[in-house]
């Protein structure tokens, strides 16, 4: 893990959630921000330094987690996920080679384990990016679903009619990066018809140019959870209460 910081994005709204005043990530769930779940699981693998990408009221933010280990990096332009990771390389060391990438709104349930997993199984391996799948389906959450070949590669990404939640191969939010591919491909990724640049988007570029993308899949699925509803947000307080 000597090779690796991470990048938690946390810039967007949470207007689904009915906050309009805070950023998604400053939900409280048990009684803590959702926020706080993500920052302890990477601090507990012992990263000297965390990046939090920041966007919509992003100072509320800050005014919570201003603490030596973060380094905030700011969404200027709220146009999706791969926009958020690309503010957020900026901040990171130079000479770092991977980014471990995570959702500051779904990576409240994550072991250290899970996490020092992934990260060792991408740095051993030559992909250039490692996902952390799930086979748990999340309606507000996947639009699409990834198919490996042999259980490991991942060989494409799939939507709409296509769409087959009993295949699993659905994404967590939680993905390693080689550094090296996010310089070459970030700024490739175009706007879809939302005027978002995703981090789907991101990936596909990379599958269409032959390049090695591989997956870890989740194996206890109550480690994530989407939350993008009240109801769902509901079920997750008594998810984490039972944990606790």
């Amino acid at each position: 893990m000597k090779e690796t910081e991470p990048i938690i994005l946390a810039a967007g709204k949470g207007s689904r959630l009915g906050l309009a005043d805070r950023p998604k990530p400053m939900a409280i769930l048990a009684g803590r921000l959702i926020l706080q779940y993500s920052l302890e699981a990477v601090f507990n693998m012992n990263f000297s330094n965390v990046v939090v990408v920041i966007g919509y009221e992003g100072e509320v933010i800050q005014s919570n987690f201003s603490y030596a280990g973060i380094t905030f990096a700011e969404q200027k332009v709220l146009d999706g996920t791969a926009g958020a990771l690309e503010a957020g390389l900026v901040a990171v060391n130079p000479k770092t080679k991977n980014i471990l990438v995570l959702q500051g709104d779904d990576s409240a349930f994550f072991k250290r384990e899970t996490l020092a997993n992934l990260i060792e199984r991408h740095e051993r391996s030559e992909a250039q990016a490692t996902m952390l799948l799930t086979n748990k389906f999340c309606l507000g959450t996947h639009e699409g679903q990834y198919l490996l070949r042999d259980g490991v590669r991942v060989v494409t990404r799939v939507g709409g009619q296509n769409l087959r939640p009993e295949r699993g191969g659905f994404s967590t939010g939680v993905i390693c990066f080689k550094r090296d591919f996010l310089s070459e491909f970030l700024p490739k990724v175009k706007s879809n018809k939302k005027g978002e640049r995703g981090i789907p988007d991101l990936l596909e570029l990379g599958l269409a140019e032959g390049k090695k993308i591989i997956a870890v899949i989740l194996e206890n699925s109550s480690e994530w959870f989407g939350i993008n509803t009240p109801a769902e947000l509901e079920l997750a307080q008594d998810l984490m209460g039972d944990r606790r």
